[in-house]
This record gives C-alpha cells, sequence and structure tokens, in this order.
C-alpha cells in the first residue's frame, strides 16, 4: 500500500488508501490470509491517526522503535512515569485492538 512513498514521498496516500484498494491489495498479497483485510483496513486507520494528529506519529515511531528486538542485548523496561500523551496513545491503541476484534467478529460471521 505504501509503494507509491518512493515517487510522492508524504502525499503518497492519495493512492491505495481507500476501502476498495486495502481490500483489492490483502487478497491479492496474501490470499491465503484471513486477517489481512483487517490489517488493510487497520493501516488506513493508523494512517488517519497519523496523518491528523503529530504526537501519535511521534508515539507510533517510539512505540516501533521500542518493539524493535535488540540484538544480544535485553531490553529494560522504563521506571519513569510516562507521558500523558503516551497514555493517551495506549488508550487509543487499545481502541484500534477492538475495532479489530469487531472486524475479525463481522467476516467471520459472514461466512
Amino acid at each position: 500500500m505504501d509503494e507509491p512513498v518512493l515517487f510522492l514521498g508524504r502525499h503518497h496516500r492519495v493512492l491505495f488508501h481507500d476501502a476498495a484498494a486495502a481490500v483489492l491489495i490483502a487478497t491479492q498479497c496474501y490470499p491465503d490470509d484471513p486477517a489481512a483485510i483487517e490489517a488493510a483496513y487497520l493501516h488506513i486507520l493508523t494512517d488517519e491517526l497519523c496523518s491528523a494528529d503529530s504526537n501519535y506519529k511521534k508515539s507510533l515511531t517510539a512505540l516501533a522503535l521500542l518493539n524493535r528486538p535488540k540484538k544480544g542485548k535485553k531490553m529494560k523496561k522504563s521506571k519513569e512515569k510516562e507521558d500523558p500523551l503516551f497514555q493517551k496513545f495506549i488508550s487509543d491503541a487499545k481502541k484500534l485492538e477492538e475495532v479489530q476484534r469487531l472486524i475479525r467478529t463481522f467476516y467471520s460471521r459472514l461466512g
């Protein structure tokens, strides 16, 4: 979905970031994965959140860095108090997980 970033930069979302394109790409790239369509929709939702609020983008980037495995090093948990914006991000991420669960339930009942 993000392939156009190579030539459109941050404006790449004008292509392939709608529901129809997401379904088409997901089913073509991952035909045997029932969660592919759901992942494509979540990709679009996440991009929209990041575009609407730069703090989400910063938090998502920080979270990705935290979750990246370190070679030969164990990750230490931070003991300092977490930022309220990060707490809001975590809260909204949990809401996205709930949306994901609802989408999964919806599609499982369709057939």
